[in-house]
């Protein structure tokens, strides 16, 4: 059975598997059809208990680099990614992942910048690395401190010595 998901069985005939969106997929075999139906996601405690704390930190720093620097967005969203630390929309909202909060400084404002510059380049550009690099000269550094984060396998911790970085 499918990862996620719960089990609608129905009688059919022809055998073929194919999704019907991005949270149902069927499956049909010999005489049976299945719908899976994928879960939805609860909120995980901790998710929860931090959430409002990282909405915090979160806009405080990104008022202070949009006042510094004249960055204009519109909204700020809190979520529990698995995979992305931050994203931003062409409308002007900003996404960021709760567990920004456990990251060092550093790296946190690394992640704020780039999702900042994305407001004025919604690409990775040359364009984009130079105004990155014009409020954080130091960003190659911190980007790829963020990678060995990343790598790591106690990175659920996110403890980091950042004396060995220069920080």
């Amino acid at each position: 059975m499918l990862q996620g998901y719960r089990a609608i069985y129905f009688l059919h005939s022809s055998p073929c598997i194919k999704r019907i969106c991005s949270h149902a997929t069927v499956v049909r075999y010999n005489t049976r059809m299945r719908i899976f139906r994928r879960r939805r996601r609860v909120p995980s405690k901790h998710y929860v208990q931090h959430k409002e704390l990282a909405r915090t930190f979160v806009c405080e720093r990104v008022e202070v680099f949009a006042r510094e620097h004249g960055f204009a967005y519109k909204r700020i969203s809190i979520r529990n990614t698995r995979r992305s630390w931050g994203s931003c929309s062409e409308l002007g909202n900003l996404n960021f992942n709760y567990k920004v909060i456990f990251l060092p400084e550093v790296l946190a404002e690394y992640i704020i910048v780039h999702e900042l510059c994305h407001l004025w380049e919604f690409n990775h550009s040359a364009r984009f690395w130079a105004h990155v690099e014009a409020i954080l000269p130091d960003y190659r550094a911190r980007r790829k401190l963020l990678r060995r984060v990343e790598k790591s396998p106690a990175r659920h911790l996110y403890v980091l010595n950042t004396s060995l970085c220069g920080y």
